[in-house]
């Protein structure tokens, strides 16, 4: 192995070892620290996110922090979203680039009331970035690029979680973002979402 990958080996064990011995637990009667990492697959309700980026759902990768007492705590996740696809603006195939980037920040509250289930509610907060360009000239004043910042909205969240060891937790989790917008993307009259389901497996930590 490199140095790299044997640090990182040590940090991981030295966190295993410490959270054995702190023995640290969803439910304690104490306040406990949250910490998780997941990996997912997610993909926008925006219209033609499809068309342009493809059908697949796409990685999301999500990182939250939390405080709690018992079973209750409030959780703060940051998810960072991007995608690349083929541009294509009001129907016409450009033959060019589109790149979607798109952050998320929720802050809510988080139930295990009911384990092996969790149950969260969380207020919103989403950034959106999106260029389309195309190298055709004839094509070349429909290139664009569209940014929306501090627009609020909500998420739901349920999850699943298995204890692997005092303190650790595999997780599993179903949650619906909706962050509505009035923007030049906009299908009609309706809002469009900036959110989407988003389907995430990973590690909970709790010292």
């Amino acid at each position: 192995m490199t140095d790299p990958q044997i640090k990182m080996c040590k940090y991981v064990i030295t966190i295993i070892a410490t959270l054995t011995i702190l023995q640290g637990g969803i439910g304690d009667s104490r306040l406990s620290l949250l910490g998780e990492a997941r990996g997912g697959v997610f993909r926008p309700d925006a219209p033609n996110f499809a068309k342009i980026y493809g059908s697949d759902d796409k990685m999301l990768p999500v990182l939250a922090f939390g405080i709690g007492y018992k079973d209750v705590y409030m959780v703060a996740r940051y998810r960072l979203f991007e995608a690349s696809g083929q541009s294509l603006v009001a129907g016409i195939d450009l033959a060019g680039t589109a790149e979607w980037r798109e952050e998320i920040i929720t802050l809510g509250l988080r139930t295990y009331e009911f384990r092996p289930l969790y149950f969260e509610l969380a207020y919103a907060l989403g950034f959106v970035e999106e260029s389309i360009s195309t190298e055709q000239p004839e094509y070349s004043a429909l290139n664009r690029t569209f940014i929306t910042k501090d627009n609020q909205g909500l998420s739901a969240a349920i999850g699943l979680t298995i204890k692997l060891i005092t303190g650790i937790y595999l997780t599993g989790e179903l949650e619906y973002i909706y962050i509505p917008i009035n923007s030049e993307i906009e299908a009609g009259n309706e809002k469009v979402n900036l959110g989407g389901p988003s389907f995430s497996i990973g590690l909970s930590l709790v010292l």
